[in-house]
């Protein structure tokens, strides 16, 4: 006797390959690292402005590009053209 469940292989997310935000390569569940609105290899998740290696401690994000705590732009005023 099988039911559905012991004849389906398992396809985590759906089926859908997660593809490197940055190589645009396959990123497999056990090495994918999920920052700045991405998915990227652990080689891959560098900073836009100095392309330092980041981590999920030292990624910051600004318009789902990462950045390291030093290059990310900063929040500032804006000025009104009048």
């Amino acid at each position: 006797f099988f039911s559905n469940l012991d004849i389906m292989p398992f396809v985590p997310n759906d089926g859908k390959a997660n593809k490197c935000t940055k190589c645009a390569k396959t990123v497999y569940p056990n090495e994918a690292i999920r920052a700045a609105n991405g998915v990227y290899h652990k080689g891959c998740l560098r900073c836009t402005q100095c392309n330092i290696t980041l981590n999920l401690k030292s990624c910051m994000s600004h318009e789902s590009k990462p950045y390291c705590n030093t290059h990310c732009p900063k929040a500032g005023h804006t000025q009104v053209a009048s």
